[in-house]
């Protein structure tokens, strides 16, 4: 469902777009022209730049060595960061017994490596095990009890590492 509903609103910003195009080249500032040192684009032509040509946004790319990658205060090691996603590796987690439950201010996926664990959450229990995938939304209460040496790779929206967001939400 929610792909269709992304897939309507790129529709609708194309049709949008057509039906814009014809005005912007017939104003005498048109965007291209108005992007100058000396010259500030009007609205439309600025709506025209991020509606008409494709946000490239920031391109660079980063690679992260992870032997150099940074710690995190539960044992987790965090690797590439992007504005809205980061990601970490929990290598090697020992077995013992499930922290409580807390919630957190970000979106959890999640990929299992190798090992076995169980994740709690709001009442539910599910077996993770090699080549298993989870989520945990945003706010869920939930905790992990590590059954064999635990490797999981997981990715966090936004990054947990960013404005102490891997502390539980409202402490």
């Amino acid at each position: 469902m929610y792909a269709g509903a992304v897939a309507a609103g790129a529709v609708a910003a194309q049709r949008g777009a057509a039906l814009m195009r014809p005005l912007l080249k017939s104003m005498s500032l048109h965007c291209r022209a108005a992007v100058s040192p000396r010259r500030i684009p009007c609205c439309l032509c600025m709506w025209g730049m991020a509606g008409l040509d494709r946000f490239m946004g920031d391109t660079t790319i980063t690679k992260v060595d992870s032997t150099h990658s940074p710690r995190g205060p539960l044992g987790q090691t965090y690797l590439a960061t992007g504005v809205g996603v980061g990601m970490r590796l929990w290598r090697d987690r020992p077995p013992g017994e499930a922290k409580p439950q807390a919630a957190r201010d970000y979106e959890t996926v999640g990929y299992v490596i190798s090992g076995r664990a169980e994740l709690h959450s709001e009442g539910q229990m599910v077996l993770l095990e090699p080549g298993d995938c989870w989520v945990v939304p945003r706010h869920a209460r939930h905790t992990y009890k590590i059954l064999e040496p635990f490797t999981a790779i997981e990715a966090t929206h936004p990054p947990a590492e960013i404005h102490d967001r891997d502390h539980p939400a409202g402490q």
